[in-house]
């Protein structure tokens, strides 16, 4: 029988407990630093290692003073590594449909004016662009970077993800100015509505779509690189593994010019 205890892992009486271990066995997460603090000496003198760990890898080690007498020690740090990726993009998506999305809708009636004015309607779509994305961008970076230093992440995984939510939050920047082109809110007089419109709904599936296929595609090559982790062997570029960045890499430009491009047109069709 399975049972779900909401609890401190570091007082759950079982046979064992599983930890998240980095390949030196450091924690992966500051809450699971209470383990090493209730453990006690004991626990800490038989997580010391003299060398890193296999990436995949599962060490067994007595509980010290806690209240299970076994801890498992899963070595798993590049994968939750890859996996952050889906986090912060879903993160990244919430905070441009509530910033980004409504930009077009912000103007209101005042369009007209905007679209009688000798001001090009693409330099206004390209300005909105990059006024939404470079600070994105720049957050989107901190937060990868910093939770890779955190976990101790490989330097191929830090290209991947900094490489990857690069071209992801471009694209998703994109996406949400189009979707809030095509469905505009000019009416709305409450901005924090907007987002929660039907073009909102549909931004939102579509970046997760987006997210979804990344990951998918780019599981490839980082399995291929967990695999030669584990067998402590030498990582090999591929011509699947270049394919597969590649393929990435038209997803997200795609993702960006297109949108683009149809809502640069949405706005030229607008009538007041």
């Amino acid at each position: 029988m399975i049972y779900v205890v909401v609890d401190d892992i570091a007082f759950v009486t079982a046979d064992a407990v599983v930890r998240p271990a980095t390949t030196s066995l450091e924690p992966t997460t500051a809450a699971l630093r209470h383990l090493e603090q209730v453990g006690g000496p004991s626990f800490l003198k038989q997580i010391q290692v003299n060398q890193d760990l296999a990436v995949g890898a599962a060490v067994v080690t007595g509980g010290g003073d806690l209240p299970a007498p076994f801890v498992i020690h899963a070595i798993i740090v590049t994968l939750v590594s890859f996996l952050n990726l889906g986090l912060a993009g879903f993160v990244l998506s919430s905070i441009v449909a509530r910033f980004i999305f409504p930009a077009v809708s912000l103007e209101g009636r005042q369009m007209w004016l905007l679209r009688s004015s000798p001001l090009d309607l693409k330099a206004l779509l390209w300005s909105k662009y990059w006024v939404g994305t470079v600070p994105l961008l720049i957050l989107a970076l901190i937060i990868i970077m910093f939770t890779n230093v955190l976990l101790r992440a490989s330097p191929f995984m830090m290209i991947v993800s900094v490489g990857t939510i690069t071209m992801l939050t471009m694209a998703i920047s994109a996406m949400a100015l189009a979707f809030g082109a095509l469905y505009p809110q000019f009416e709305t007089e409450n901005a924090a509505q907007i987002p929660t419109s039907f073009g909102g709904l549909i931004y939102m599936m579509s970046t997760i779509a987006l997210l979804a296929v990344v990951i998918v595609i780019e599981a490839q090559p980082v399995s291929v690189y967990l695999a030669a982790e584990f067998q402590a062997d030498a990582v090999s570029i591929t011509p699947t593994m270049i394919l597969a960045f590649i393929a990435v890499i038209v997803v997200c430009a795609t993702a960006t010019v297109v949108p683009l491009r149809m809502g640069l047109k949405r706005m030229e069709q607008f009538e007041f």
